[in-house]
């Protein structure tokens, strides 16, 4: 039990050190059920009218089972045509983020806008082809709970527990910090049928580089994220088609990538009732820069109408599985997309 509760102390001192000293962003394993948080250009990439979307994370339940971390996210957008078959779009995008024992809290909300400008296709047909680019401008705040944290100098040594008596010998500083944040990308695409598409974007967080410390006539500035990503849709057969995704993002010195496929079975039916079932891959670097194999995701999904609901789990499969049982994260999305009032809409690919 003693080295197990060494263990834990050092995971949290080393996540607690990860947030501290190079702020990163939190990430959500079935990225593309998150698309304003992925990609301001993916905002109004959908077939309907408007799209209201909900995602929960939360990870290391098996370690840190009263501080876990969550990570909380909800999205809405709303596409109009502007011109022939152009389109803008604007949405609403919020997250919240927990971490661990400090409590440490992101919240953020942003608006986005993107045009879509038509490069092929038409009404009449189940082919389009899009270049969209989309811009977010948002407020962000930061908190920390100082109280809950633990510092090595209050670790007793004669009595090996930790002594809150102790001081610290650190400079404390504020609870609460707010910014502004500025994102921008772009996405194109391609539908070349019912179940055939192609797509590929990329976007770039945090481009007003703002300053997001917590101690007075302190700069520490939010380093850009970048963020490549593609996929599409290949039909197999009848009511059966694949769909491979990857994404690839960087920030600082850190860098991670999450590959893989859902297979999509429909019924082709009056209801639209489909399921997903995939596994995925996520690469990740770690402190001595070196590429470590995270986590193998596996997901599924349910298509009913106009409602998808996503659950997908982390298989940990890093230097911590043993201490975590290979347990990571679970995520559970749900999304509504309201169909558009004309009969021909706008061709959009499935994520």
């Amino acid at each position: 039990m003693k080295s197990r509760g060494i263990y834990l102390f050092i995971i949290v001192v080393i996540l607690f050190i990860a947030n501290k000293s190079e702020a990163q962003d939190f990430h959500f394993s079935q990225f593309y059920a998150a698309p304003l948080y992925l990609n301001p250009a993916m905002t109004g990439t959908f077939e309907g009218q408007f799209r209201v979307g909900a995602i929960y994370r939360g990870q290391w339940s098996s370690i840190l089972t009263d501080v876990p971390f969550r990570t909380y996210g909800f999205s809405a957008d709303y596409r109009y045509n502007i011109l022939g078959n152009d389109y803008i779009a604007g949405g609403l995008n919020l997250q919240r983020d927990e971490a661990g024992t400090s409590r440490f809290y992101q919240t953020k909300g942003s608006i986005s806008l993107s045009y879509m400008k038509q490069l092929s296709g038409g009404r009449f047909q189940k082919t389009a082809q899009y270049l969209i680019a989309g811009a977010q401008l948002g407020i962000a705040q930061n908190e920390i709970n100082w109280n809950n944290l633990r510092f090595s100098r209050q670790f007793n040594a004669t009595t090996e527990l930790f002594d809150p008596t102790l001081s610290t010998d650190e400079i404390i500083g504020n609870e609460m910090t707010r910014y502004l944040d500025f994102n921008a990308g772009v996405l194109w695409y391609s539908v070349f049928g019912e179940n055939a598409s192609i797509y590929a974007g990329g976007a770039l967080n945090h481009l007003n580089a703002p300053n997001y410390s917590f101690y007075d006539n302190v700069e520490d500035i939010l380093k850009i994220r970048w963020i490549g990503h593609a996929g599409g849709e290949v039909s197999i057969s009848n009511g059966l088609s694949l769909l491979p995704a990857f994404i690839l993002m960087g920030q600082g010195n850190t860098f991670e990538t999450n590959f893989g496929a859902n297979f999509r079975f429909s019924g082709e039916d009056w209801n639209e009732v489909a399921l997903r079932i995939g596994s995925w891959a996520r690469l990740t670097s770690d402190v001595e820069q070196s590429v470590v194999f995270e986590s193998v995701i596996v997901t599924t999904m349910l298509e009913l109408n106009r409602w998808l609901l996503g659950i997908s789990y982390d298989l940990n499969t890093s230097n911590l599985m043993d201490i975590t049982n290979s347990r990571g994260a679970v995520e559970i999305s749900l999304q509504y997309i309201h169909p558009e009032n004309t009969r021909y809409g706008v061709s959009c690919p499935k994520f």
